[in-house]
């Protein structure tokens, strides 16, 4: 799915470099993204090119004006094709982008982003054509081209063949609702440092558990909110007890 993407940019030129080099360009080589720019400026209100304008009731900075906007959507909503579509507009005031949310957004086959600039633009365009504001994180960049980049390199790799194996999608941190176990590579002693013996058994089964066991201590540690968000199965909340129990012997000899 995800395979028509049209953004509305006042900047194409923002996205030159990614396209070239990182996986989009795979996934559009492959097929599988169908990625079009719209150019705000082609629908600017006069010859000069006007897209924003000062804000009723004063304040710093300018708005894009909705002329130009809703003329464009309009025009891009046109040219989707069959199945499910959805209008976005990049906003810190949105619902925070997260790996369901991109699952969720892999699914519409017509995905219309609209970026913003400068102060951002006439509400009215977001209260009509707009089905969801999304945010990339509590801070506050100066444009929505960069946030729009990081929503489409999420989906990108959800394509099947874009990234080396599936399993690296599937396992990922926050598909699985944890933070991953730690990884390592060769060399096996580094610096004095060893690879857990565990890792070089063979035994898969007892590495499932050991990479099980450090994904629930890291997420106990560092992201705790995500255990409460997501469901965990019999075997996660044993591991997960044993874990605290842990957790508290330690902090007990600490004191």
């Amino acid at each position: 799915m995800c395979q028509n993407i049209y953004i509305l940019t006042l900047f194409k030129e923002y996205f030159n470099s990614p396209f070239e080099n990182s996986i989009l360009k795979k996934a559009i080589s492959f097929n599988k993204m169908n990625i079009k720019f719209i150019n705000l400026r082609e629908y600017a209100i006069d010859n000069y090119g006007s897209v924003d304008d000062e804000i009723y009731g004063g304040g710093p900075g300018m708005l894009l004006r909705p002329e130009p906007a809703e003329s464009a959507i309009n025009n891009t909503i046109k040219q989707f094709t069959q199945g499910k579509s959805i209008n976005i507009y990049m906003s810190p005031k949105g619902e925070k982008l997260n790996q369901k949310l991109c699952e969720k957004l892999y699914k519409y086959k017509n995905l219309l982003i609209l970026t913003g600039r400068y102060e951002g633009i006439d509400q009215r365009i977001i209260d009509k054509h707009i089905d969801l504001e999304l945010s990339i994180g509590d801070y506050i960049l100066p444009d929505g081209e960069s946030a729009s980049l990081i929503l489409l390199e999420c989906l990108a790799r959800l394509h099947e063949g874009i990234v080396g194996k599936m399993d690296s999608v599937v396992d990922d941190t926050f598909t699985t609702g944890k933070l991953e176990a730690p990884h390592y590579t060769r060399p096996n002693n580094y610096k004095g440092t060893i690879v857990p013996k565990i890792l070089l058994s063979g035994n898969h089964e007892e590495i499932r558990k050991w990479r099980l066991v450090k994904s629930l201590e890291i997420t106990y540690n560092k992201r705790p909110d995500l255990l409460i968000k997501n469901p965990l199965n019999k075997e996660e909340k044993k591991m997960l007890k044993l874990i605290f129990k842990k957790s508290i012997i330690i902090k007990d000899e600490q004191n």
